[in-house]
């Protein structure tokens, strides 16, 4: 048996490793959310450029909204991207208190993002109105009336469409981004 001093030294020279592997493998997963954030925020930016509004809801010098639910991550990222445009529609990134907030009307995309499903049948009546491109990664989003959902498959991201809803809402979705899609018909 070894001395109590010589176990309490090994013991205070393993605790620093461990810690040291914990934030490491923190940090990793860190990267990995912060990396899928930006590839999160580029897609979303992506799509509206293959989506048409109606011409009275979307005038040719307005600006594109993109609202988001709350504070999160894809907002800092998407505010980075403010300055690209989408169709020469200048991006205006707008966050929602909630889905009945007054910005809400104003909004062209919503974002949900996977902390939003437990709220999909509440917010499923209030998302289904003209001109309003919903995306949302949530399992489920487009039988359950979103109009696209992003499904992470293996290192990229597929799109499920409802286009049923999307058709609802007066909104004509590019055929290019239809033959990459899985065609929801709930």
């Amino acid at each position: 048996m070894r001395p109590p001093d010589v176990r309490l030294s090994a013991i205070h020279r393993i605790v620093p490793i461990l810690g040291l592997a914990l934030s490491l493998a923190m940090g990793g997963a860190w990267a990995q959310d912060a990396v899928e954030t930006k590839v999160k925020a580029a897609i979303l930016v992506k799509l509206t450029k293959f989506v048409e509004w109606p011409a009275d809801r979307l005038a040719p010098s307005a600006k594109l909204q993109i609202c988001l639910l709350g504070e999160t991550p894809l907002t800092e990222v998407l505010q980075g991207m403010k300055n690209e445009l989408s169709q020469n529609h200048a991006l205006e990134i707008v966050t929602l208190q909630s889905p009945s907030d007054r910005k809400s009307a104003e909004c062209h995309v919503l974002y949900l993002g996977e902390d939003d499903t437990e709220r999909m049948e509440t917010l499923s009546a209030q998302l289904r109105r003209p001109s309003l491109l919903t995306v949302g990664d949530a399992r489920g989003f487009a039988e359950h009336g979103g109009i696209i959902e992003l499904v992470r498959e293996g290192t990229h991201v597929a799109f499920r469409i409802n286009l049923k809803t999307a058709k609802a809402a007066g909104l004509s979705i590019n055929s290019q981004l239809l033959a990459l899609a899985t065609i929801v018909d709930p």
